[in-house]
């Protein structure tokens, strides 16, 4: 069964707990169509990291090319609601 957006952000946030996102950067579904890759500060690691995540949590092929820093969590969570 397809997750619905709400759902990928939610696993999305778990993964990014995760990780060394900079503490001063609040993860809240309120600011996900604010919050980009590069403001959390993630770097090319932490970014592959999260992909990894993703792909195991979700069972989806997910690449670091498709979280580019820009990206925010709201589009990377419609972005991967459409690789379902």
């Amino acid at each position: 069964m397809a997750k619905s957006r709400e759902d990928i952000l939610e696993v999305l946030y778990g993964q990014l707990r995760t990780l060394a996102v900079d503490e001063r950067v609040k993860l809240a579904p309120e600011l996900a169509a604010e919050t980009t890759i590069e403001s959390l500060r993630l770097d090319s690691l932490d970014t592959l990291v999260l992909a990894m995540g993703l792909e195991d949590a979700l069972n989806i092929p997910i690449g670091v090319a498709d979280l580019p820093k820009h990206r925010t969590l709201l589009e990377i969570a419609d972005f991967v609601s459409t690789k379902q």
